[in-house]
């Protein structure tokens, strides 16, 4: 199932009464549990300071996960807004089930010249950077600072 990162920010107008508040954020706890016990709202991270937060969530799109959130009790007061952002596999994360970044599986005996064949492409030979260098990611073809 797909999954979104969602950044949910909350903007309560000052002077709004405490008690409306206080019901407001009990009323969002209750809305967010059913989406909680069904897998679709995975994870939350709170800003520090705010009660912005950052969400992971699972559903089948981006217009399921806006259903969600426009349920929610701030977000029909008006006091809250969403911003639903799809996300990717990357062959970096530590998580995926694919192979490494680095690991190229071929067959046994099958030529493999030939993978490195497109321009810009680092030989096998060449210096994979081994770790995070000034100016690159991981898995980069290494240079010294000033090559290009």
């Amino acid at each position: 199932m797909p999954e979104f990162l969602v950044h949910f920010k909350i903007t309560i107008p000052p002077g709004t009464h405490p008690a409306l508040v206080a019901g407001l954020y009990q009323k969002e706890a209750l809305a967010a549990e059913p989406l909680i016990k069904s897998g679709h709202f995975r994870r939350v991270w709170r800003e520090p300071g705010t009660r912005n937060h950052w969400a992971l969530w699972a559903g089948p799109d981006a217009n399921f996960i806006h259903e969600c959130y426009s349920s929610f009790p701030l977000w029909q007061a008006g006091y809250a807004e969403a911003q639903v952002i799809p996300l990717a596999a990357n062959a970096n994360d530590p998580g995926w089930p694919g192979p490494g970044p680095t690991e190229i599986h071929v067959e046994s005996g099958e030529p493999t010249d030939h993978l490195n064949d497109a321009p810009g492409n680092a030989s096998l030979d060449d210096n994979i950077c081994p770790g995070p260098c000034p100016g690159h990611d991981l898995y980069m073809p290494h240079t010294e600072p000033g090559q290009s």
